[in-house]
This record gives C-alpha cells, structure tokens and sequence, in this order.
C-alpha cells in the first residue's frame, strides 16, 4: 500500500511540473524546443520507408531533395522512432 501511495504522489507530481495538461496535441508538439521537430522528422521518415517497402533505415530523399541522405547515419533515439513511425499507421503523426 505504501508503494502505491509513493507511485500515486509521484505521477500527480510529474503531471503538475511538466504541465503536459495545457498542451493540446493537435497544436503542438510535446517536447523540447528543436529536438521535437528532429524526431517528428525522423518517425515520418521511417514510416515512409516502411510504406514504400524498404529497409526503415534505409536512404530517403524526402528530406534534403534531390540529394537525400541516408537516414541510419543521422538519427537519433531508435526506440522512440520506431515506436512513432509504428504508431502513425494507426493514429495519424
């Protein structure tokens, strides 16, 4: 009972300081200030890459036209991609 106590004061904590209930996500995008379009970036990309039936990582010139670049060189944060670009074909990015 303790630890549920100590979970439930926690997570009330950390929805009062990150103020993550005045953003509405259809507006914005949560996080911080540059890296969140990098990573919006990033999971569209993949997705478009699992769309088109290639490797997810694989070269793109959507970004960057007409030369492109190939994405497994320049992305970061493989778990949080990869779960956005999976997501996106069930609810929109």
């Amino acid at each position: 009972m303790k630890n549920l106590k100590v979970i439930l004061l926690g997570l009330i904590l950390s929805l009062i300081f990150s103020r993550i209930y005045i953003i509405n996500p259809s507006d914005e995008l949560i996080g911080d200030n540059g890296d969140k379009y990098e990573f919006f970036n990033f999971m569209y990309l993949v997705q478009e890459n699992i769309k088109a039936g290639k490797y997810p990582l694989s070269y793109t010139d959507i970004l960057r036209y007409p030369v492109g670049f190939q994405l497994s060189h320049g992305y970061d944060g493989a778990f949080s991609t990869f779960t956005g670009a999976l997501l996106g074909f069930i609810i929109p990015l």
